[in-house]
């Protein structure tokens, strides 16, 4: 599950970050510290409602490692920047946690016509990885097919009690075979060997996954 939406607000301004402006010599840029680093989608709506009302456009004010950076003159911080930062802000803010709802209830549908087995092509569409699975057939192993324009898909077959030599004797293990299938004009093999290692070494022990 994912954790709430977190509005984006300013925690402080960084004095210690301050530096004089390279646009004009009378000029300070600010470094406003942020609760969090917004995400590409925040940043988006942020300038989106910054564009739509001031001349200057991005000129003079970005973002960067958790920080709104922008060049001023000092006496115009509290009279005129931060109200009009603060106004983006609230708009990113608001757009943000409607998109988040959105994803959401797709994601939710989603999940209702996985269930009821009635997804379409246009509801696997999209995505860069797939996973099939055989294990209610039966098998060992297969060759899955890379689903283009997808760059990888993992293969899941039927699941089986196997001895395995601890180092002192033979003990019974679950054994899942996987097949990992990838489009090596995208993937490296051996970060694909490392992906798989990696997640084998989830399934073993899925307290990792909590760390």
């Amino acid at each position: 599950m994912a954790p709430p939406f977190e509005d984006i607000v300013i925690v402080d301004l960084d004095v210690q970050k301050t530096t004089w402006s390279r646009v004009h010599s009378a000029m300070r840029t600010l470094y406003l510290r942020l609760n969090r680093d917004p995400d590409i989608a925040w940043n988006k709506f942020f300038f989106e409602e910054r564009n739509a009302r001031v001349e200057v456009k991005r000129h003079g004010l970005w973002i960067e490692d958790g920080y709104i950076v922008f060049d001023c003159l000092l006496i115009d911080v509290d009279s005129h920047h931060l109200p009009d930062i603060r106004r983006s802000i609230a708009y990113a803010n608001e757009r943000s946690l409607e998109l988040r709802e959105s994803q959401r209830e797709e994601r939710e549908q989603l999940k209702a016509k996985a269930r009821d087995g009635k997804l379409g092509p246009a509801d696997m569409s999209g995505g860069c990885f797939s996973i099939s699975s055989l294990g209610g057939i039966g098998g060992t192993a297969f060759t899955p097919i890379v689903n283009a324009p997808e760059v990888a898909i993992l293969g899941v077959s039927k699941s089986s009690m196997k001895p395995v030599w601890d180092g002192k004797a033979f003990v019974p293990r679950l054994i899942v075979p996987l097949s990992l299938s990838y489009d090596h004009r995208v993937i490296d093999g051996a970060s694909a060997a490392r992906f798989a290692a990696y997640l084998a070494q989830l399934l073993g022990d899925m307290r990792r996954a909590l760390l």
